[in-house]
């Protein structure tokens, strides 16, 4: 009957994710973003493949997933965004970010998140200067299981980071801060470091490094349960030079 025709037919799912693989159907990953659908996963294999690469805010819920986390690097360098996360409920896993930029500056980030619910599993995230930042009071990112690396600021923004069972390195010679929340008024929580390791990443040196400083006037930054090297000052955080920001800040 039509009755039935019809209710079987709502049973039937309107579309069916599906395996983009790089490069053996698409030649690039931004190729195979492009045209991702919804719920798809992006399969990348082991390869070095240059960016810069975006995710447009039409793609949420996919999936950029390596063969590992050692072996599919995704590069770009001086003054451009590895990847940049414009669209919802996007997650990376197995596979490494990096810009091969060696020198400091703001605009040569690994990582720039302006959605919420972006995750991170299982990968490398491997910069200096501003390596992530979760731009935009709603923008949120979650780490597990990962390694992030960088020299200044290297983990910031106004959104909402939770970064867990992770090893976090500072990688400069001579040290300098970890995170650096902007986090907005009224705000639950800005960054957060639980069950992590905060460690050197070879070079610098005994006491030269600092847990954070207040990029904006209430950010927040804890760290739960913690393992913190001795690369980290005893005084642990700082405040931002030229601002009374930590009067107002909440660090723990």
């Amino acid at each position: 009957s039509v009755t039935v025709l019809l209710f079987a037919a709502a049973l039937v799912p309107a579309a069916f994710a599906a395996t983009r693989s790089v490069p053996s159907q698409y030649s690039t990953v931004q190729a195979a973003i492009n045209a991702a659908a919804s719920g798809d996963t992006i399969s990348i294999a082991n390869g070095t493949y240059a960016g810069p690469f975006t995710v447009p805010s039409a793609k949420s819920s996919i999936t950029i997933a390596g063969a590992s986390n050692t072996g599919t690097i995704l590069t770009a360098s001086q003054n451009q965004v590895t990847m940049t996360v414009n669209a919802t409920d996007v997650t990376f896993k197995n596979l490494t970010l990096r810009n091969s930029y060696t020198g400091d500056n703001n605009t040569s980030q690994v990582l720039i998140v302006n959605a919420a619910r972006c995750a991170v599993r299982a990968c490398y995230l491997l910069g200096r200067q501003d390596t992530m930042y979760a731009r935009g009071a709603s923008s949120s990112i979650y780490v597990t299981g990962s390694e992030i690396r960088g020299t200044v600021d290297f983990v910031y923004g106004h959104g909402r980071i939770f970064v867990t069972n992770s090893t976090v390195r500072q990688i400069r010679g001579n040290g300098a801060t970890l995170g650096a929340p902007a986090t907005a008024s009224g705000q639950n929580y800005g960054i957060v470091f639980s069950s992590c390791t905060i460690a050197t990443g070879g070079t610098a040196t005994s006491g030269s490094s600092y847990l954070g400083r207040p990029w904006g006037a209430y950010g927040q930054l804890a760290f739960i349960n913690c393992t913190i090297g001795s690369v980290i000052a005893p005084v642990g955080y700082i405040n931002w030079s030229g601002t009374s920001n930590s009067s107002t800040c909440r660090f723990a």
